[in-house]
């Protein structure tokens, strides 16, 4: 029979002592944030490093189209006055996000159908894809889009969204919903109000404020602004121009398409607020 050596016992009673302690940290809701090793389940850059992450994934347009018709066909405004398809990354799921910090869906409208306002705090785009009949209402200003337009609903700003022209129309939308969720600042209000006579009253459709062509007119001429408007409407967060049109895009597009451009992304535009010059929102960059 051996015995054991000093220094045998001691990293024994070490091990011991230690799980003793990881143990009670545990139990009383806490993390040991110090480096070990002594195997791994206590290694906390492992555990750090474990967290849901987004992989490289690919959602196909012929997978999403008629899907898109089933649930127009089986969902009615009556059902859900949000009849959307949410892109899940297999690595996030069951978060609602593409990617850890954005949320991205596609949405069919059948002919002429109107939701009610809503406003949110995270900030969000809308993408025209097919029809000439999308249709957002931002804060007063009445916006009709078609493939490649893309519309801004700033946080915080009443928006409420369908089609108009008697076809089907499809948009996608992108949202830095996740982001605000991790800062625990969403919130949503779909009561929305006007006054009228002096008295506040609900409402199913925004009152028209601007007109139609409000955004292109005030800042669709770069290097140009008109001083007599007011640049902060929908609470001054984002761009003021609600609406980038892609005829403008792609005159642009194609203005640049003899210069060699950029080495490794070729000849990229951005969608900028125009009175900053800078993204149309903190915390998403839009570009093409």
């Amino acid at each position: 029979m051996s015995l054991a050596q000093p220094a045998d016992l001691a990293v024994t009673n070490k091990k011991a002592a230690l799980k003793g302690l990881y143990d009670a940290l545990y139990e009383k809701n806490m993390f040991p944030f110090w480096a070990t090793s002594e195997g791994v389940d206590h290694d906390e850059i492992k555990q750090l490093m474990a967290t849901s992450k987004a992989i490289p994934f690919v959602w196909s347009y012929t997978d999403i189209e008629p899907l898109l018709q089933r649930a127009a066909e089986l969902v009615t405004m009556d059902d859900s006055e949000r009849r959307s398809l949410i892109l899940v990354n297999p690595g996030l799921a069951p978060k609602r996000a593409s990617v850890s910090t954005m949320y991205t869906a596609y949405r069919l409208n059948d002919p002429d159908e109107i939701m009610p306002p809503h406003k949110h705090s995270p900030s969000a785009i809308r993408f025209g894809l097919t029809g000439k009949g999308n249709f957002t209402g931002v804060e007063g200003e009445d916006v009709v889009f078609g493939p490649g337009d893309m519309v801004l609903t700033p946080n915080d700003a009443w928006h409420n969204h369908g089609t108009v022209g008697g076809e089907q129309a499809v948009n996608l939308s992108v949202l830095d919903l996740p982001l605000v969720e991790t800062l625990h600042a969403v919130h949503f209000d779909h009561k929305y109000t006007e006054m009228v006579d002096g008295k506040e009253v609900e409402k199913k459709v925004q009152t028209a404020r601007f007109p139609s062509d409000y955004s292109q007119r005030i800042y669709g001429e770069g290097g140009l602004m008109p001083r007599f408007v007011d640049h902060k409407r929908g609470g001054g967060l984002s761009s003021p121009m609600y609406v980038y049109r892609w005829e403008k895009m792609e005159a642009s597009l194609d203005a640049h398409k003899d210069w060699d451009g950029d080495p490794h992304e070729g000849i990229v535009i951005d969608y900028v607020d125009p009175t900053t010059g800078g993204p149309v929102f903190r915390t998403i960059n839009f570009y093409v």
